[in-house]
């Protein structure tokens, strides 16, 4: 798949949930989408900035607005995922094209502690366990904390809080036989609600009226956001970056709320636990910096049980890697880069990732198949990166 024209010079690869059924190309406002049977990969290319962020962002919004436009003429359905944590970018500066590899790895932390209790004679008091029951607002909650969709799992914690609302204060009839409005039930259901769990802590600090703010700001931006697209109205479009992490902050502060709110009205405590910041920060330095950044010309496919980062002795390529970075809270970086002339030994790219001392592979791109780099591009990066999610709190990260 051709990476870019004779003119773009900016440009990105990302990774797809799956292959395309068939070959597509079309170019939308200055940039050209390509998609390849069987290939999980879509090529944006066009005109950008100077640097990885401008490049990234514009390759994005093109790769997506190609794919919406795909969809609607029937020629693919397909979707990208991990646009952050996998891709390839290239920009021009003045020294030439740059191309980076973004490889970030996610593991999931949980931690888990036996208590054991005994009486004054040191006999083992058995567990006072809570009996099991059950409730609407559950399923909402495990196909929110499942879903890879950031949209589909706020819509579904919205869902469960608006299931425990309605129990606790249920939607009323007017003397005409009506529901009373939505949201004056709302309203109503989040007054009660404070008395059980404060509603303050869904809001701002200081805010002098938690209620309507939520109101406002939850129930009207975030959740109508996601259930309406009228034109000339706010609502949220699917991996815009902006609605992300707007979401994202919102999601995590009403799953603490729901959670809370379902101890305090079911009885049924959520477990907590995990791997601490400065805990985190301490992991990552410490993963981080024994990682080698290199690249192979080992043409084998990347298999997660393989051992060696070059399994059939292809040629590898280290490369300098920098500081290790605290990007986001449970997220640190590294960028590592060489010249392109280092490459020279490759004829091909075949892997892109990360080995330790002895060659054993860490971990592997996602980037599917084989990359050539022409003459233009003067220098190559990896940007290595290791995410740590806690199992039993927010969700804090999303494919898609």
């Amino acid at each position: 798949m051709p990476l870019q024209s004779n003119t773009e010079r900016n440009g990105a690869v990302f990774v797809l949930r799956t292959g395309p059924v068939q070959n597509a190309e079309i170019e939308l406002d200055g940039w050209t989408v390509r998609v390849t049977r069987g290939v999980s990969a879509v090529v944006a290319y066009g005109s950008a900035g100077q640097s990885f962020n401008e490049t990234y962002d514009a390759a994005l919004t093109a790769a997506n607005r190609g794919l919406d436009y795909m969809s609607a003429r029937g020629l693919c359905d397909v979707a990208i995922r991990d646009a952050q944590d996998d891709c390839l970018v290239w920009w021009s500066d003045d020294a030439g094209v740059v191309v980076r590899a973004n490889a970030v790895s996610t593991t999931l932390s949980h931690s888990s502690a036996t208590v054991v209790v005994k009486d004054a004679a040191g006999n083992v008091v058995p567990p006072n366990l809570p009996s099991a029951t059950k409730h609407d607002a559950f399923r909402f909650i495990r196909m929110s904390r499942t879903s890879e969709y950031l949209f589909d799992s706020y819509r579904n914690m919205f869902l469960a809080f608006e299931a425990l609302l309605s129990d606790i204060r249920p939607r009323q009839t007017t003397a005409k036989g009506r529901y009373e409005g939505e949201g004056v039930w709302f309203k109503a259901a989040l007054g009660v609600a404070d008395t059980l769990v404060p509603v303050a802590s869904l809001a701002p600090k200081g805010e002098a009226s938690p209620v309507d703010w939520v109101y406002t700001n939850m129930y009207g931006d975030a959740r109508s956001g996601l259930m309406h697209a009228k034109q000339g109205q706010p609502y949220h479009l699917p991996q815009d970056e902006q609605s992300r992490h707007q979401l994202q902050e919102s999601l995590n502060n009403l799953w603490l709320y729901v959670s809370q709110l379902i101890e305090k009205h079911l009885g049924v405590g959520h477990m907590s636990g995990g791997l601490m910041l400065g805990g985190f920060q301490m992991l990552a330095e410490t993963v981080l910096s024994e990682m080698i950044a290199a690249v192979s010309a080992d043409t084998t496919p990347a298999n997660p049980q393989d051992e060696l980062f070059a399994p059939t002795g292809g040629a590898v390529v280290e490369l300098a890697s920098g500081p290790v970075e605290m990007t986001e809270p449970f997220l640190g970086t590294v960028l590592a880069s060489c010249d392109t002339a280092e490459l020279a030994a490759l004829p091909v790219i075949g892997r892109i990732g990360s080995m330790d001392k002895a060659g054993n592979a860490l971990f592997l791109s996602a980037l599917p198949g084989l990359l050539e780099l022409g003459d233009l591009a003067t220098r190559f990066e990896i940007m290595l990166g290791f995410r740590a999610v806690n199992a039993a709190g927010p969700r804090t990260h999303f494919s898609a």
